[in-house]
């Protein structure tokens, strides 16, 4: 779980990088579903016995980051072929990547029982 989480970060950093050449106009919808899974992210960090209240807190600035990334880019409405300076991008590798060495430094996450309840 702790692999898939630190991926999906890595998902959410090379779609912020790339995105615009693969979504055109559409990369503020991207961007909101992104914040809006790390939203998730970072409540389950903050909550769950898997806490790791560094990563959440880094995680959710990264998704009010990314829903303040929509709204701009939902106003703008970039293409590709826009020379838009990426300076909000070193932000997303910054964040992105503190968020996964911090969970990666982490405690470690208890695995699933693979007998089953009661077993």
């Amino acid at each position: 779980m702790k692999k898939c989480i630190m991926a999906g970060l890595v998902v959410i950093l090379v779609v912020s990088w790339t995105g615009l050449s693969i979504f055109e106009e559409s990369l503020w919808i991207a961007f909101a579903v992104m914040a809006s899974s790390e939203v998730v992210i970072a409540f389950e960090l903050f909550t769950s016995r898997w806490r790791n209240r560094w990563a959440a807190v880094v995680v959710a600035a990264l998704a009010a980051f990314q829903f303040g990334q929509s709204y701009f880019y939902e106003q703008v409405r970039y293409t590709s072929s826009d020379p838009v300076i990426p300076i909000d991008n070193f932000a997303v590798l910054i964040l992105c990547g503190v968020a996964v060495a911090l969970i990666a430094a982490g405690p470690t996450w208890p695995r699933v029982s693979s007998r089953g309840v009661g077993s």
